[in-house]
C-alpha cells in the first residue's frame, strides 16, 4: 500500500486510504458515478504505451529557468485529440514551473510557442495568461480559427483569454469570426470635414480602416500585427522554406541526447 500512498516515504501515511474509505460511505449511486468517473478519466492510460511513457521523467523543468534549453513536444497532427490531455499536463507542469518564484538577474526568460492551442483545455488558463508576463515568460498561442476558443472554452471564457494578450497576428484566408475580430480591434478612421472653410459647423464621416473582408483577403506574403496600444501594421513575410538560411536548419537531423537509454525502446502507439 506503500507506493499508492499520497506520501511514499512514509509507510504510516493513511491518507489515501482514508480518501477511499470516504468515497465508499456515499450512497451506491454516487459511488458508482465516481468510480465511472474515474474510469474515463484514465482510459486513455490503459494504453500500454502512454503508461510507460508517462511512468517516469528524467526532466527537470525549473532547470530551464538556469540552463539553456530547447523542449519540443510534439503529436501526431491526426491524433491531438487523444493525446490533448497530455499536453494539457505538460504546459500546466511548465506555467506552473515558471511561476513558482519571482526571477532575478540570474534567471533566463522563457518563450513558449503553444501551437493548435484550440486542442487542448488548460485549466485557469485566464490568470496564467494575464500573469505569466510578469515571470519573464513570453507566451504565444496559434489557431486555426478564434472559434474555437469558444468551442473548446465557451464563449465568455475565451473573451478572457483574447483579453490576456497584448498582441494579436492574423495571415490570408482568415475565417469569418477571425477577420470579423480583427476588423473590429483595428479601429475605425474618423475624417472630419467641412463645407466651407469659414463654416462653424464640423461633420464628421467614420469608416473601418480595415473590412473583414479586406483582412481575409490579404496577400498570401503579407501578415496584420495588432499590438496593445500601437497602430496597426501591414508587413511582408517571408516563409522559412524559402530563405536558404531557415530551410537549411530544418533538413538538420534530431539531435543525439547523450545519455540517453535505449534500453527500453517505447512502442508507436497504435490507436
Amino acid at each position: 500500500m506503500t507506493r499508492y500512498t499520497i506520501y511514499p516515504d512514509n509507510p504510516g501515511d493513511e491518507s489515501l486510504w482514508n480518501e477511499w474509505k470516504g468515497v465508499l460511505t456515499g450512497n451506491p449511486e454516487g459511488v458508482q458515478s465516481f468510480v465511472l468517473n474515474a474510469i474515463t478519466s484514465l482510459k486513455s492510460l490503459s494504453n500500454q504505451n502512454v503508461a510507460k511513457l508517462t511512468a517516469k521523467s528524467d526532466l527537470n523543468l525549473e532547470d530551464i529557468r538556469h540552463e539553456k534549453t530547447v523542449i519540443y513536444l510534439i503529436t501526431p497532427a491526426q491524433h491531438a485529440e487523444y493525446y490533448s490531455f497530455l499536453i494539457s499536463l505538460f504546459f500546466r507542469s511548465v506555467f506552473n514551473a515558471c511561476m513558482r518564484k519571482m526571477p532575478d538577474r540570474k534567471t533566463l526568460p522563457v518563450y513558449i510557442l503553444y501551437d493548435e492551442f484550440g486542442h487542448s483545455s488548460i485549466p485557469n488558463f485566464v490568470s496564467t495568461a494575464n500573469t505569466i508576463r510578469g515571470y519573464k515568460v513570453s507566451l504565444s498561442i496559434i489557431l486555426q480559427s478564434i472559434s474555437q476558443l469558444n468551442a473548446r472554452y465557451g464563449k465568455d471564457y475565451a473573451d478572457s483569454i483574447q483579453g490576456g494578450f497584448n498582441t494579436y497576428l492574423t495571415y490570408a484566408g482568415a475565417d469569418p469570426q477571425t477577420a470579423s475580430f480583427f476588423e473590429n480591434i483595428i479601429g475605425k478612421v474618423r475624417e472630419r470635414q467641412k463645407k466651407e472653410f469659414d463654416d462653424p459647423t464640423d461633420q464628421y464621416r467614420e469608416y473601418n480602416l480595415l473590412n473583414a473582408s479586406e483582412v481575409r483577403t490579404i496577400a498570401s506574403d503579407e501578415t496584420l500585427i495588432v499590438s496593445s496600444n500601437r497602430q496597426p501594421v501591414r508587413l511582408k513575410t517571408t516563409p522559412y522554406f524559402e530563405n536558404w538560411t531557415f530551410k537549411r536548419q530544418s533538413k538538420k537531423g534530431a539531435c543525439s541526447l547523450v545519455g540517453a537509454s535505449q534500453d527500453e525502446p517505447l512502442q508507436k502507439v497504435r490507436l
